[in-house]
């Protein structure tokens, strides 16, 4: 860290910092902003971008327009901002910033959060069980339903191969007096709960009938 001026005991004070987080739909472009003075002269402005496996790569920009980017062509440093193209789920994560001034060391700390909207279905299972899925979603589904208490709910939550979430709950109905239930899907991409209802029968789903409700 610098130094400021001193005389007799000098002490390096910790670099100020940012954290925020920005929420972006997949397949669109991201810019992600490091904050500073723009008065202040630059030295150097280096990302650091989250991979897999906790690893990382970073981007660098020094006040000689030197540059540095072992990171995705996707990716690229406008000034102190960072953009990135085409955004993907597995960009996902938590980007720091790294502003070196005549003044000091600022951090800017980014939690990218990648939005998709997850596809709803309802249908008999094999089993003849009510079965909602909402599939390759991100985040992961918040799944509900209705009537309640009128039998076993069992819900899976599992993440893709593409880091995206699929939410899978089966509703076994042990009450013959029920001949409908109703799925209940919230999502941050949906502006309302999604609402799916299928009808069985007393024999608990022998005849279907599927309506959904956008």
């Amino acid at each position: 860290y610098l130094f400021k001026h001193c005389t007799t005991f000098c002490f390096a004070e910790p670099p100020a910092s940012v954290t925020k987080s920005v929420w972006v739909w997949a397949g669109n472009t991201t810019v992600l902003r490091c904050l500073h003075d723009p008065k202040d002269s630059l030295i150097m402005v280096t990302w650091k971008v989250p991979l897999l496996y906790n690893s990382h790569c970073s981007l660098s920009l020094s006040w000689e327009n030197l540059t540095k980017n072992n990171c995705s062509e996707r990716m690229r440093q406008e000034n102190t901002s960072l953009r990135i193209e085409n955004t993907a789920v597995t960009d996902q994560g938590n980007y720091s910033c790294e502003i070196v001034t005549a003044l000091g060391t600022f951090l800017t700390s980014v939690l990218l959060e990648v939005l998709v909207q997850p596809s709803v279905t309802l249908e008999l299972n094999k089993l003849g069980v009510p079965e909602c899925r909402a599939h390759g979603g991100n985040p992961a589904a918040n799944m509900w339903w209705t009537p309640e208490a009128v039998g076993s709910i069992s819900t899976n939550t599992a993440m893709q191969p593409d880091r995206s979430w699929t939410v899978t709950s089966t509703y076994t109905v042990t009450s013959n007096n029920v001949t409908q239930v109703t799925c209940l899907v919230s999502h941050p991409t949906f502006v309302q709960p999604h609402v799916s209802s299928i009808r069985i029968s007393s024999s608990l789903g022998l005849s279907l009938f599927l309506y959904e409700l956008n």
